[in-house]
């Protein structure tokens, strides 16, 4: 294949830049993953506890409230539960991406080939991370570190307990790596065509700004549905955790914490655009 060595440099600038983007947003990526567990226990009590408690006064979730929360009860550490995870993950996972992505659009496929083959090979290689980060989260005694935590999830679960949540970390990753990458694609050279050059940055924000959206109400409900079923207390199977949700408060109820993943996307996809872009000129790539 000839231009497997040229395309296999996008892979570091790839593993960097979600990393990094990733890392950032642990403290909101933790509240999110809160406020989905919290509503998936009130859901599978069968409404016999006491209303979720990350809730407002005007009974939703509000980031701010949810925040403060977990900071009185569980103290500010709290909120950078699965770092270590997250970065490992992300690392990987942004290589695998953001590498094939640019491979298999480079043998001339389409746009969603490419970001069909690039969803499913992140799913595959960040289940486990996301398994243990979301463990880590759900419970603030599960691990002191991520070495610790691999090991009791894989002395519990066995090997295929790490890919528990594959079904779901799919239903996420394939959608949201998608439209992301195909949306970008098409508006930031649309942008560009027509914006004078001097106003070039503010049509690559802007479109990845509309890419952020459009890839978070793509796979929102999939990321729903991977924080419950990798939650320490969730032994349900996925299809038995969506049937659940989708009684109690039907479509909406697939949504929970959208508003806390709206800013953690829109700052990942922002943070992860500007990084990519420096790193693949760093490489002497050709800057799309």
């Amino acid at each position: 294949l000839p231009n497997l060595y040229t395309n296999s440099k996008y892979y570091l600038p790839g593993a960097f830049a979600a990393s990094l983007s990733h890392t950032l947003t642990v403290p909101i990526d933790v509240i999110k993953t809160r406020q989905q567990i919290d509503e998936a226990n009130y859901v599978h009590s069968k409404f016999t506890t006491s209303p979720e408690k990350y809730k407002n006064a005007h009974h939703s979730y509000s980031v701010i409230t949810t925040a403060r929360k977990l900071v009185e009860e569980e103290g500010c550490r709290v909120l950078l539960q699965g770092l270590s995870p997250t970065f490992l993950g992300y690392f990987l996972e942004g290589s695998l991406k953001f590498g094939s992505y640019e491979f298999v659009k480079s043998l001339d496929y389409s746009l969603f080939s490419a970001g069909l083959v690039s969803g499913v090979l992140a799913s595959v290689v960040l289940c486990p991370m996301e398994a243990l980060r979301i463990r880590m989260v759900s419970e603030l005694d599960y691990a002191g570190n991520m070495k610790e935590g691999m090991g009791r999830m894989f002395k519990e679960s066995g090997f295929r307990g790490l890919f528990r949540g594959l079904n779901a970390m799919m239903a996420k990753q394939i959608p949201y790596t998608i439209v992301k990458q195909v949306s970008f694609d098409v508006l930031a050279p649309l942008s560009l065509s027509v914006l004078r050059p001097e106003l070039a940055i503010y049509a690559v924000i802007g479109s990845a700004f509309v890419s952020s959206v459009l890839s978070t109400l793509s796979s929102h409900p999939g990321d729903m549905l991977l924080s419950v079923v990798n939650s320490s207390k969730s032994k349900r199977q996925l299809r038995t955790l969506a049937r659940e949700i989708l009684e109690r408060d039907g479509v909406k109820g697939f949504f929970t914490g959208l508003n806390a993943r709206f800013l953690h996307v829109g700052l990942i996809v922002t943070v992860q655009l500007v990084a990519y872009d420096f790193f693949r000129k760093c490489f002497g790539l050709v800057v799309v």
